[in-house]
């Protein structure tokens, strides 16, 4: 499987997608496209954050060969143990909102001491017990990722706290939510929005922690990169879907049906 922490360490940019629809085979489209790794999005797509259906898509993307994250409903310890214990590599939470809430989803990815994860050695990630415990929880503890999501005014106003807690991978930049919580109506290329980013691309760069941001489409993926964002999610299955049979529909309309 691609290890997209080691690969950005190496200071490669990474390039992925969302995943909202509930399916496995999406997530394996996906892994065979070529991106980097994919977000299993369970906050705003129609898989559930706990039970097979989840476990399924993170199987997918071994089969895959390509990395998998999981954005969790909340900053919640279930849902993160859960997302980890099926195999995931990280985790994305939403709405963190200060250096409280970035140790709390540390502290629920890691097993102790570095955390208080609950321990389980028959799980998947474990192999369901044919890794030897010793090497696999330390492990996982090394590559196990933990993304807070900054996509509120506070979360912005605390991102110098937020970057200093130990244990954090990268710093995801949310710009819908930002936008909306800036008064901006959804408009994540507003100048306050750019100027937000800005600001946590020269935080985030001063602590050598790795900034991702959703792009809708290659050309602003190219321009955030070019910012020097790291990790971009390009689009989601949802709408790469879409504007796959909106151009072929388009072309159809064109030259059959003419």
């Amino acid at each position: 499987m691609k290890d997209i922490k080691k690969m950005i360490a190496e200071g490669e940019v990474v390039v992925g997608t969302f995943g909202f629809l509930p399916a496995p085979a999406s997530v394996e489209i996906i892994g065979y496209a070529g991106f980097d790794f994919v977000i299993i999005d369970v906050e705003h797509g129609a898989c559930g954050p706990f039970g097979t259906e989840l476990e399924n898509m993170i199987r997918a993307a071994y089969a895959a060969d390509i990395t998998s994250l999981i954005k969790v409903t909340e900053n919640d310890s279930g849902m993160i143990l859960k997302a980890l214990d099926f195999g995931a590599k990280g985790v994305l939470v939403p709405h963190v909102l200060s250096k409280e809430d970035a140790i709390h989803a540390v502290q629920c990815a890691k097993y102790p001491l570095d955390g208080h994860r609950s321990s389980a050695p028959i799980v998947r990630a474990a192999k369901y017990g044919a890794l030897d415990w010793a090497t696999y929880w330390k492990r996982a503890n090394e590559e196990t990722m933990v993304w807070p999501i900054i996509e509120d005014k506070r979360g912005i106003g605390n991102i110098e706290e937020i970057v200093s807690v130990r244990g954090i991978d990268c710093i995801a930049f949310g710009p819908f939510d930002l936008s909306m919580s800036l008064g901006k109506k959804g408009i994540p290329t507003d100048p306050a929005v750019e100027e937000k980013l800005d600001k946590v691309l020269d935080i985030c760069n001063q602590k050598h922690i790795p900034v991702q941001i959703l792009a809708m489409n290659v050309e602003t993926a190219k321009k955030v990169v070019e910012k020097g964002v790291k990790i971009v999610a390009i689009s989601a299955d949802t709408m790469l879907l879409y504007q796959a049979c909106r151009d072929i529909v388009e072309r159809v309309k064109k030259e059959i049906k003419t």
